[in-house]
């Protein structure tokens, strides 16, 4: 008796204590400390100084994150089409006045969400427009600092959204290159994509097998071709955004880089949706 009072007792005790600290949970020190050393790791690779030169061909807003609840609303319904939603924007912006061109892509994107997205709350509209002026700008002055003099005066910028379900969202299964100077991508909803943690001297060994293009070769085949089961590959996480160097990277900046190397995320089931933003830099020659 006396042991089950006790044993009771103790269970009071915890739940006592769980209400007070309002179940917060406590993690082991080892597991803190492999948390520490992800959270580490993670902001060497990724963190940069967006006025020095790139030396990474890909870089990423760690602090800078897209909330998925809010943009989870365009994501096709289970009994809809697999893909419902598919919108493309495009602007120029003039670098004279760096305030006028994050002002003209802020309205951009506002005038954008007004006029083509499928939501009628007004509040939510303001709060995803704010959401992609704000990756829109940091992508537009990250770019313009990487560019050598002399400048491009005008630049003309072309964003994506494309919402999905299932399969349909795998939209490059291939591990492969952007045929572009550089590409903002982030998936607002569901993963983000894979990439391949390269160096230029990766790249020069590869580059031969991208320039014969063997579509003779399935998917699994090129993949395994490519970059073999040991190579170093990581993912870029929900809502967080990522700006790969395409391979025609050194047209626009005027130093070399070698282009990220990368895919869709795989394995999405029927049921899982992903939304897709991108910002590309148009080609207007």
């Amino acid at each position: 008796m006396n042991t089950m009072m006790s044993v009771n007792g103790a269970l009071c005790l915890l739940l006592l204590l769980g209400f007070c600290q309002g179940f917060s949970v406590v993690l082991e020190p080892s597991l803190t400390k492999n948390i520490e050393f992800q959270k580490a790791r993670d902001a060497d690779i990724f963190s940069h100084d967006m006025g020095s030169r790139w030396t990474s061909s890909i870089v990423t807003l760690p602090d800078r994150r897209a909330s998925p609840a809010l943009w989870n609303r365009l994501v096709p319904k289970l009994w809809e089409d697999a893909r419902s939603f598919d919108s493309t924007r495009v602007w120029t912006s003039c670098s004279c006045r760096h305030d006028s061109e994050l002002t003209a892509t802020r309205q951009a994107m506002h005038e954008w969400i007004n006029a083509a997205f499928p939501i009628t709350d007004e509040s939510v509209k303001l709060q995803c427009a704010a959401e992609l002026a704000s990756f829109a700008e940091a992508f537009v002055n990250a770019v313009r600092r990487q560019q050598l003099e002399p400048q491009a005066p005008r630049l003309t910028f072309k964003a994506r959204i494309v919402a999905s379900r299932g399969s349909v969202a795998t939209k490059c299964p291939r591990w492969h290159v952007d045929h572009v100077f550089v590409r903002h991508i982030q998936s607002l909803v569901g993963p983000g994509c894979a990439f391949m943690e390269s160096t230029d001297e990766d790249w020069s060994g590869m580059q031969a097998r991208f320039d014969a293009n063997d579509d003779s070769l399935t998917t699994e085949e090129w993949n395994r071709q490519l970059i073999g089961s040991k190579a170093c590959t990581r993912q870029v996480s929900e809502g967080q955004a990522a700006f790969l160097v395409g391979n025609r990277w050194k047209e626009f900046a005027g130093y070399e880089l070698a282009p990220c190397v990368h895919r869709s995320p795989q394995g999405l089931k029927p049921w899982e949706g992903r939304v897709l933003f991108t910002i590309d830099i148009v080609d207007d020659a």
